[in-house]
């Protein structure tokens, strides 16, 4: 962890003046947002040895550089969108269902606005947070969710795939 954090450090020294403000020129906006992914996955990889609150420390920072990246206009964003997803699908894992609703439906605000309404990411996010509605006993906005999902998922795959099946399983879940 200590060496993760020491090269994200060492890589955002480079994007500092000498009073420690972060350079934002034009050609330092890609640059910015390559820290960010970077950042996300040193996150992600913390979260997956079960370091979770290191984690979203990090997806927050990862968060906070893909903003700069494109000047505070985190709509334009499609690897914030990504963040924000993750973020979601962790504070879920440790039962923070509201603020993983939070996040999904910031997710998926950027996600529709950047790619359309029918691309996979979409449906990832659908269906997240469909099965997390699901969990908290709220059928009417989890089928709602998990249908648009499905709908995606066979537009790309076809009915038998088994992203599809997933999807299905949770929709036979509030059916019961």
């Amino acid at each position: 962890k200590k060496y993760c954090l020491h090269e994200a450090e060492e890589l955002a020294r480079h994007y500092k003046d000498e009073d420690g403000n972060i350079k934002l020129g034009q050609a330092m906006m890609p640059k910015m947002a390559d820290l960010g992914d970077a950042v996300h996955l040193m996150g992600a990889s913390l979260g997956g040895y079960g370091f979770y609150d290191e984690e979203m420390e990090y997806y927050e920072e990862a968060l906070r550089l893909k903003r700069l990246a494109v000047n505070g206009n985190i709509m334009k964003s499609v690897t914030a969108a990504e963040t924000l997803h993750c973020m979601g699908f962790s504070l879920d894992n440790v039962g923070k269902g509201d603020d993983a609703l939070e996040c999904y439906d910031q997710a998926l605000d950027i996600r529709l606005d950047c790619l359309g309404d029918n691309d996979l990411r979409v449906a990832d996010t659908y269906h997240n947070k469909g099965a997390l509605l699901c969990e908290e006993d709220r059928p009417e906005e989890a089928m709602e969710c998990l249908e648009e999902a499905l709908r995606i998922r066979e537009l790309h795959y076809g009915e038998e795939h088994v992203s599809c099946a997933d999807t299905m399983q949770w929709m036979g879940n509030l059916l019961r």
